[in-house]
């Protein structure tokens, strides 16, 4: 399986490869082209700064809009860690 980054650098930069995106449905019509070719990428969310939330939810909101499998979604921690949301959760909830 292939894998695809989308690095937030701030809540209105996100960069995927070579383009930059600042709005949740530029971001979902790429990853829409993305998944026409490679249905089953893995998505690794990467925030610059954990404090992007805004940035962190367009990627999220639109990668569920373009049809990206909750499953194949990641997401990097500040230790370089990455983990999927499931374990995501669980880590936050002491599981």
């Amino acid at each position: 399986m292939s894998t695809l980054s989308a690095r937030i650098a701030s809540d209105d930069d996100i960069r995927i490869g070579d383009d930059r995106f600042s709005e949740k449905s530029e971001v979902s019509d790429f990853l829409t082209r993305v998944l026409a070719d490679s249905p089953d990428i893995i998505l690794i969310i990467e925030p610059s700064d954990h404090s992007f939330y805004k940035g962190i939810g367009k990627v999220i909101y639109a990668s569920q809009s373009a049809g990206v499998p909750v499953e194949n979604l990641r997401y990097k921690l500040e230790t370089g860690e990455i983990v999927t949301f499931d374990e995501l959760e669980a880590r936050q909830s002491g599981g």
